[in-house]
């Protein structure tokens, strides 16, 4: 049986941010290799079906102080989103291949879920 993919989206359509951190290390070559994570937390009642955990995504106003321009504790940032934010549906597996980069990878998949 092939599992679902599924979209994610803020019910209200505005961008999502995430939370996450970067470094770039230097190595002795002199090469520059930028890593990064994206911090999750446990899933709200909205994302709790399809994993126990989703990322962080941080309200407008958090954006001050998760960048450091503000002050403020950021680890209070990092909770799940609020319920209702999120919304979700089952897409296409064609999302998996990077080559595929069509705006209808996004349309909602149609009962039975065959492709």
């Amino acid at each position: 049986m092939r599992r679902l993919v599924y979209a994610i989206a803020r019910h209200d359509g505005r961008p999502m941010a995430f939370s996450g951190l970067w470094e770039g290390f230097r190595s002795p070559d002199g090469t520059v290799l930028r890593t990064f994570a994206i911090i999750t937390a446990n899933a709200n009642a909205d994302m709790a079906g399809l994993h126990d955990r989703t990322a962080v995504i941080l309200d407008q106003a958090g954006w001050p102080t998760w960048l450091d321009e503000t002050g403020g504790e950021r680890a209070a940032l990092l909770r799940p989103a609020a319920d209702g934010m999120l919304r979700d549906w089952p897409i296409s597996t064609l999302v998996n291949t990077p080559r595929n980069n069509t705006p209808d990878l996004l349309d909602q998949l149609k009962p039975p879920f065959v492709e």
